[in-house]
């Protein structure tokens, strides 16, 4: 049994030495997004349902406000529906 036990870490040795040691290709950097002129970017962290850990969003302030204006938009949709259908 410990003579298996040498002879299987032995072999297991010689495989990880016979692998190629040459690093995958790099993937290109991330470019940061470009703004435009005049564009300000907003930065804000939100909490993910399920973690712990927030999670940092980045938009412009253009991007923000439609995203208020939708999210307010669903939440009056949802209250209408709602109010006409108590159950």
């Amino acid at each position: 049994m410990f003579v298996a036990l040498i002879a299987a870490t032995l072999l297991m040795a010689d495989a990880a030495s016979a692998a190629p040691t040459t690093p995958p290709p790099a993937a290109p950097a991330a470019q940061p997004a470009k703004k435009a002129e005049g564009q300000q970017m907003v930065c804000k962290s939100e909490q993910v349902i399920g973690s712990r850990l927030p999670v940092k969003k980045c938009r412009t302030v253009e991007q923000a406000a439609q995203d208020k204006a939708d999210a307010r938009e669903q939440l009056e949709h949802a209250q209408g529906a709602m109010a006409n259908n108590p159950h």
